[in-house]
């Protein structure tokens, strides 16, 4: 969209508080201005009440997608994004404008065909990065290196020595061995591998374990790997018995893929073979600390399979070579991935049901205020 916030008009009262003053006098914004802590948030109710119930639409604040099966539903769709912008009054940005296409930039990644990578221009980024001269720059870089840990389950094992500039009194040393880990990073980091596409009406598979040092988790479907997900046990952790390991694994992955696994029935592999005789047992009869894992899980449908270790290739490099992200912090990370799911892809119901079930939602006078208290708060 073109000048997003400009399409939302102010009132009086909003405007009178949007006054500024130049050496011309002052002042008022008529319309939303950038900078408005509340703005985003604002226009981005906007446009989900201007595209309401259209499934093939997906809307994150100035930027649109429209994804279809075939080109004639795309144009259909199209057509009808065009009559409720014209109606709305919202203007698009031409030169942004994409048709017909096969691979887009979105929210960071690059979607394709074939699957899901990350922007080049991030990518780009860390590469022509210069050598860090402090552990500030170390930090940075290594969180670029965190949003793309999703496509690289081995990063950690080259970021090692880098890690270690950024602990808390630690002496800064720039030497061959800090220089190979930062050369490395790059070259890493330049090659991600492709990611497939998550598809809610393939069956979800999670490989997660744990080691002495980190856990390490991999989503996949039909054998190829959807998200990778890891991070370090801290010195606590790495105090507790190994069960007591292995339940925060089957945590930490379905608390990281909770907007692709929830609603639907997971099989999580584990090597850890007491884990799926405990998993089974009553709330009551395992610790304290074992229940409260426990009772987090319990919103999840989940089928524990043991698998020895020696199969579990995926998941266990990731729990030793874990790449540490919760110490990094970068603006990349406050990127949302909102996965939207079709209802009638997921639920066994005909689409003519379903549109029946929505107008009597809609005619039913207590789901109508719960409707009116969602959508208008």
């Amino acid at each position: 969209m073109k000048e997003a916030f400009y399409h939302i008009e102010l009132d009086n009262e909003s405007a009178d508080l949007c006054t500024f003053i130049t050496p011309f006098g002052q002042y008022r914004f008529l319309r939303l201005p950038f900078g408005i802590a509340t703005a985003p948030e604002v226009f981005q109710k906007m446009v989900m009440v201007v595209f309401e119930g259209m499934e093939e639409v997906t809307v994150y604040f100035d930027d649109i997608i429209i994804a279809t099966e075939n080109e004639a539903e795309h144009k259909k769709i199209l057509s009808q994004v065009v009559e409720r912008a014209i109606k709305w009054g919202i203007k698009f940005n031409v030169e942004k404008m994409q048709f017909k296409t096969n691979s887009v930039k979105y929210v960071g990644m690059q979607f394709t065909e074939e699957g899901v990578l990350p922007d080049e221009s991030l990518v780009e980024v860390v590469v022509k990065m210069r050598e860090p001269n402090n552990s500030l720059e170390v930090q940075q870089a290594l969180g670029l290196g965190s949003y793309l840990s999703e496509f690289i389950p081995s990063l950690a094992s080259i970021t090692g020595p880098l890690r270690q500039l950024i602990r808390k009194k630690s002496i800064w040393r720039w030497g061959n061995e800090e220089k190979k880990a930062w050369a490395k990073f790059k070259e890493c980091v330049s090659s991600p591998p492709l990611l497939s596409i998550f598809d809610p009406c393939k069956p979800i598979i999670i490989y997660c374990d744990a080691s002495k040092d980190g856990l390490g988790c991999c989503l996949l479907q039909n054998r190829k790997p959807v998200a990778y997900a890891s991070r370090s046990l801290s010195g606590t952790e790495k105090n507790y018995a190994q069960i007591e390991k292995e339940l925060p694994a089957v945590y930490f992955a379905c608390h990281k893929f909770h907007q692709m696994i929830y609603g639907h029935r997971i099989t999580i592999y584990t090597d850890h073979k007491p884990l799926i005789i405990i998993f089974k047992k009553e709330i009551n009869d395992k610790t304290a600390r074992l229940q409260r894992l426990k009772l987090g899980l319990l919103k999840y449908d989940i089928n524990l399979e043991f698998l020895p270790e020696k199969k579990n290739v995926l998941a266990d490099p990731l729990s030793r070579l874990y790449f540490n992200d919760s110490n990094v912090k970068t603006q990349c990370a406050d990127i949302v991935h909102e996965i939207v799911v079709a209802p009638e892809k997921v639920l066994l119901i005909s689409p003519e049901k379903l549109k029946m079930l929505k107008i009597k939602t809609k005619e039913d006078e207590c789901l109508k205020n719960i409707l009116n208290l969602y959508s208008n708060g």
